[in-house]
C-alpha cells in the first residue's frame, strides 16, 4: 500500500498509515514501524515517500500475515522455559534488551540532539538546524543546560552514562567534567508538577531521583529522554528551538505539539 500521513499524533491507524509513535496507535495486530531516518523504507509499503513518518505494518521479520504451519505427526519435545515478566517501569540492566547498553560499549561519549525530520517547520523554515544539549558557562556545577548549534568541537556537549557500571544507563555525566551529571534545578520545585523545571549539572549521586533518565524508543536515531521517576515527562525547550533556549522537563505531549520531544545521538 502507499505511504499516506493522516495525523500526528493519529490512533486507529490502517497498514502502512502514519504518522504512528507506539504499537497501541495501529490498529488490530499491527505495529509501530519507528523510521530512524528519512531514507528509511517501511516494509511492506511501497517505497518513494520522504521518510517523515513512522508507519503502521505487519509485524515479524516478514512483516506481513502468514499462515501457521499445519501439524505434524511427529512428537516435538523442547525444554520448556520460562517467560520473562513484563514491566512497566525500565528495569537495571540495558545490556540484552536496551539500545544503551550498544552505546556505552561502543561510544567514548556521545552528543545530545533534538530529533528533525522533513516534514517539521520549526522558525518558520523548513531547514534543518542541528541543536545538541550543552551546559551553559564554564560548565562547572549548577549550571543549567541549554540547546546550541551541534559542534563536535565543543566539547561541553559531549556527555557518556555515569559509572563503570554497565547496569547504570539512567544517569548521563559531562565528559568535559568528570563527575558532573545532568539533574533538576532544585529551587523552586512546588509540590510534584515539574512542567518548566530546568536541567542543570550536579555533583553525580546516584541516590538522587532527579539525576535518573530513561531513553524511551527503539534505537538511539529517536527517543524521548524522560525523568525516570515521572513517565510522561520529557525533556524538550517546549516551543520551535533557537540557540541559547534552556532544557526543561514539561509533559511529553505539550513537547510533541511542538515537534520537540524526540532527541537522537550526533556524531
Amino acid at each position: 500500500p502507499p505511504l499516506p500521513s493522516v495525523a500526528n499524533p493519529a490512533t486507529d491507524l490502517r497498514l502502512c498509515q502514519g504518522d504512528c509513535d507506539k504499537d497501541a496507535d495501529c490498529r488490530g495486530d499491527l505495529t509501530c514501524f519507528q523510521r530512524a531516518r528519512t531514507s528509511t523504507p517501511a516494509p511492506g509499503c511501497v517505497p518513494g515517500d520522504d521518510g517523515g513518518f513512522d508507519v503502521c505494518v505487519w509485524p515479524g521479520p516478514s512483516q506481513s500475515p502468514t499462515r501457521s504451519p499445519l501439524p505434524t505427526t511427529a512428537p516435538i519435545t523442547s525444554t520448556p522455559t520460562q517467560s520473562v515478566e513484563p514491566t512497566s517501569r525500565p528495569t537495571s540492566g540495558p545490556t540484552y534488551y536496551h539500545f544503551s547498553g550498544k552505546v556505552r560499549d561502543q561510544m567514548q561519549y556521545f552528543y545530545l540532539k533534538m530529533y528533525w525530520r522533513k516534514d517539521y517547520f520549526w522558525q518558520e523554515s523548513k531547514r534543518e538546524d542541528r541543536y545538541c544539549a550543552k551546559a551553559r558557562g564554564s560548565g562547572k556545577a549548577g549550571e543549567k543546560l541549554e540547546i546550541q548549534k551541534c559542534s563536535t568541537s565543543d566539547k561541553k556537549q559531549q556527555w557518556r552514562f555515569y559509572g563503570e557500571d554497565r547496569d547504570n544507563r539512567f544517569m548521563l555525566e559531562s565528559y568535559y567534567r568528570a563527575g558532573l551529571c545532568i539533574g533538576l534545578q532544585k529551587k523552586g520545585l512546588k509540590g510534584t508538577s515539574l512542567d518548566g523545571t530546568y536541567l542543570m549539572l550536579q555533583q553525580c549521586d546516584q541516590d538522587d531521583k532527579d539525576q535518573r533518565w530513561n531513553w524511551v524508543g527503539k534505537s538511539d536515531q529517536k527517543f524521548e529522554w524522560q525523568l525516570l521517576r515521572e513517565e510522561e515527562r520529557c525533556v524538550s525547550n517546549e516551543h520551535h528551538p533557537s540557540a541559547g533556549e534552556g532544557l526543561k522537563v514539561m509533559k511529553c505531549k505539550t513537547a510533541k505539539r511542538e515537534e520537540t520531544n524526540y532527541w537522537t545521538l550526533y556524531d
